[in-house]
């Protein structure tokens, strides 16, 4: 599996590689068959009086919040948090302007590669 980050009005979009920090608040997405789509719900998504409605998404395989100050998700040779793959300046999409309660987004789909 892996989780969906949002990023709510950032000063500075994030990037798409290497690993800088986590957004806030995260979804768990189960593990995706090549093909297979299926619909991330955020219910959590607040926006201060301050802030835009501007949205930035990442995909993240890592859980990298540990309770006893250890982090063992990260590989030594990693550069941090993000979904392997052939592609790192992918993971992010966005900016997206809220115009209603409902934020559709494009397909995500695991290749079989």
């Amino acid at each position: 599996g892996f989780y969906v980050d949002a990023f709510i009005d950032p000063t500075v979009p994030p990037l798409s590689y290497p690993f800088e920090h986590y957004g806030e608040p995260y979804a768990g997405v189960p593990p995706i068959a090549a093909g297979e789509s299926i619909t991330v719900v955020m219910p959590n998504l607040v926006f201060t009086p301050a802030q835009r409605s501007i949205l930035y998404f990442k995909l993240d395989n890592f859980d990298c919040s540990p309770l006893d100050n250890t982090d063992p998700c990260l590989p030594s040779h990693s550069l941090g948090g993000l979904v392997p793959e052939y592609n790192e300046q992918n993971n992010v999409i966005g900016p997206i302007a809220l115009t209603g309660f409902t934020v559709n987004l494009p397909l995500i789909l695991k290749n079989a590669h």
